[in-house]
């Protein structure tokens, strides 16, 4: 039987299909996914003990047994906005688990022209100093309220 938990910060349709949904600020998404990695027992992660809400300890206990029950058989995804610490963790997690190789398969990023995008930048700005640039669009993405 699979199981969704999720921890966000504001409501998703992802969220609202939940088994166990843990709304929480943006600010305590790290703290929380450091303290599920500790009671995991994952190297090098550790709980600093911020939440004293208990129902907030439960469901990291509850989660992280779950998880422990079902290693190779589960996946922790973390948000595409969310930190590079949660993502750092969400990968530990993941290989401590034992999920790489069997849920959690990993493959080289897929860019359409893979460049060096600072350069590529470098380049924009010399062209437009240089008045070859007649036109330039940008598209702004509003995505979870960010830009």
């Amino acid at each position: 039987m699979n199981r969704l938990y999720m921890v966000e910060s504001s409501p998703t349709n992802t969220g609202t299909l939940a088994d166990h949904r843990l709304p929480a600020r943006a600010s305590e998404i790290g703290p929380i996914a450091a303290a599920v990695a500790a009671k995991l027992g994952v190297q090098g992660a550790t709980d600093n003990g911020d939440s004293t809400d208990t129902d907030r300890r439960a469901w990291i206990a509850a989660i992280a047994e779950d998880l422990t029950a079902n290693r190779g058989r589960c996946v922790i995804v973390p948000g595409d906005y969310a930190s590079s610490e949660v993502h750092t963790l969400a990968h530990a997690m993941n290989e401590w688990l034992g999920n790489l190789g069997s849920t959690v398969v990993l493959a080289e990023p897929v860019e359409e022209r893979p460049e060096d995008e600072s350069q590529s930048m470098r380049q924009l700005v010399q062209d437009m100093a240089a008045g070859d640039v007649d036109l330039l669009l940008i598209r702004f993405s509003l995505s979870a309220g960010r830009l």
